[in-house]
């Protein structure tokens, strides 16, 4: 089964289902729209507010009424959205505007005793940039947020004579809809406003562009650039910042480690260094480091070193970190401390390995102080000595070992399959029992398709390789975790997610709390888990 994610006018998703089984050209279209409505040619979409907005009936007056849901009764990838159409909102209901904004700028509907705040995001007839927003005047402060979440807050600007100074540049700055062109460098800007509410759009700082199309001058983005690095050079170069840092204990007590990958952010989250997933779900998840770990402020920036010396991680970076999940009572029994009472996790240890893109390595090193003169003379000794008693091996044959997982990051086997065999391509890993071998897993035709990228650079590792069959592809599994976490953003439900390579699954993380909502959802169909999505519930 093959699928392809579709985005279209940015106003829907698409998923193209097309069956090995079925005829040609018979095609399943499922369409998650994005949540938005549309009057006077102007689609506004749904502005996720940081708190409830209360219902103050005297400012509110009725502006329209909705048509036409197009969920569930539009199925052509080519619709285009009519006046008085609602993405999701049931036919008939009461579209409102408020005396306290322009209607061009926010519409709003009673839902559950509050409010649901619609902005425009896109007006044929807007010209400059207070024809999007109506913001002037209204700006307490300006939030810099994370390109991760769009919600984590990196920097703010509130000084008032030059939040004014940056509004009124967004409000005469002009809209440009013909290319609706974007950047590389990517934050969210969130404007605070005096009645409690909160504006948020994207911003690229490359390009001075806010979304969707307001062309901003190069003042404003030296602005929030400065914002970012003052930000920067206060938060990160206090390393007292951080209350807690928990790191794995020098005696290693030889305790398997969870296979799963997370990959996320690292930011600083009320003193605690956590990853935000890069699904942008959930309130992150806090690290325990492995052992030796220390923080150490590298050119302005809070990164953390290995026992080295050498940098495997930096606050603000985006990281892949292999380990799982841990309860609070495993965090004792791996740190010899308990977590704060008001970190509640979740918590995910660390497997010393990759830490991000570059593939960086780190291996166990109590303190040399403890070493043998052997062990200082070989610093791969030590860590072979570890392996060799948690896996019941001979020292050599852990040295052997340790030697080819070093090395074979360097052939980029994993990054050649992943990039030109997404449609089969199920993972690949280090299997250390009961035998050593180098694990490679395809939904179909594995050893044709091996064979296809064999290289002289594969000849030392050919007697460790296995191929293996597996039911979804990786690529598959990672774009599951994507849209299975945007539908239980919707459910305004907290959740954390993990790929597990190994078990070829993904598995999601839920609060116990929560479990009657998400097993309603599932019921009632919003929630669609395939078989390969497992959610656990922790208290």
């Amino acid at each position: 089964m093959k699928k392809a994610k579709i985005i279209l006018g940015g106003f829907l998703i698409v998923i193209l289902i097309l069956s090995a089984c079925a005829p040609a050209g018979n095609v399943f279209v499922n369409i998650d729209w994005v949540d938005f409505i549309k009057f006077n040619d102007i689609t506004y979409l749904r502005e996720t507010q940081n708190a409830p907005v209360s219902i103050n009936d005297n400012v509110l007056v009725p502006y329209g009424e909705i048509n036409f849901k197009i969920a569930d009764n539009v199925n052509d990838p080519n619709y285009h959205s009519k006046n008085s159409d609602a993405a999701y909102l049931e036919k008939g209901t009461i579209i409102y505007s408020s005396k306290d904004y322009s209607p061009y700028f926010r519409l709003a509907v009673k839902k559950d005793g509050g409010l649901l705040i619609y902005e425009a995001d896109t007006s044929p007839n807007a010209k400059k940039g207070s024809d999007l927003l109506d913001i002037g005047g209204r700006v307490n402060y300006i939030g810099i947020n994370s390109e991760i979440d769009g919600k984590t807050e990196l920097a703010t600007i509130k000084d008032t004579a030059q939040v004014d100074a940056l509004v009124k540049m967004i409000l005469d700055a002009p809209v440009d809809r013909s290319t609706m062109k974007t950047g590389d460098k990517q934050c969210f800007l969130e404007f605070h406003l005096v009645d409690g509410t909160t504006t948020n759009r994207g911003y690229w700082l490359d390009t001075n562009i806010l979304s969707r199309g307001i062309q901003l001058p190069q003042e404003f983005g030296q602005a929030i650039s400065k914002a970012l690095s003052d930000s920067n050079n206060e938060n990160a170069n206090d390393t007292s910042s951080i209350t807690y840092f928990p790191v794995q204990k020098d005696g290693y007590e030889a305790l398997p480690y969870p296979a799963a990958l997370m990959q996320g952010q690292l930011v600083i989250d009320n003193g605690y260094l956590k990853l935000k997933a890069a699904s942008g779900f959930g309130e992150g998840t806090l690290i325990i480091w492995p052992p030796g770990s220390k923080l150490e402020t590298q050119e302005g920036v809070l990164t953390i070193v290995n026992r080295e010396g050498t940098v495997i991680a930096g606050v603000g970076e985006n990281l892949k970190i292999g380990g799982g999940v841990l309860t609070a009572e495993t965090v004792l029994k791996y740190t010899g401390q308990s977590p704060p009472e008001d970190c509640k996790g979740p918590y995910w240890l660390a497997v010393p390995g990759i830490y991000n893109s570059a593939t960086s390595t780190t291996v166990f090193n109590p303190n040399p102080s403890t070493l043998s003169d052997e062990m200082r003379e070989n610093p791969m000794l030590l860590p072979a000595t570890i392996y060799a008693n948690h896996y019941s091996v001979s020292v050599d044959e852990a040295l052997k070992r340790l030697e080819i997982q070093n090395s074979f990051g360097e052939t980029g086997l994993q990054t050649e399959l992943s990039t030109q065999e997404p449609g089969t391509f199920g993972g690949l890993w280090l299997q250390h029992e009961p035998e050593f071998k180098i694990v490679v897993a395809f939904t179909r035709d594995g050893e044709a398709t091996f064979r296809k990228h064999y290289s002289a650079k594969l000849e030392p590792f050919m007697p460790y390789f296995e191929v293996r069959t597996v039911k979804v592809s990786l690529a598959v599994l990672e774009q599951t975790q994507l849209q299975i976490g945007h539908v239980f953003d919707k459910l305004d439900i907290p959740t954390n997610s993990a790929v597990h390579v190994i078990e070829n699954r993904v598995d999601f993380t839920v609060a116990e709390s929560v479990r009657t909502k998400v097993e309603g959802a599932i019921q009632s169909g919003k929630l669609d888990l395939p078989e390969y999505a497992v959610i656990s519930y922790v208290n």
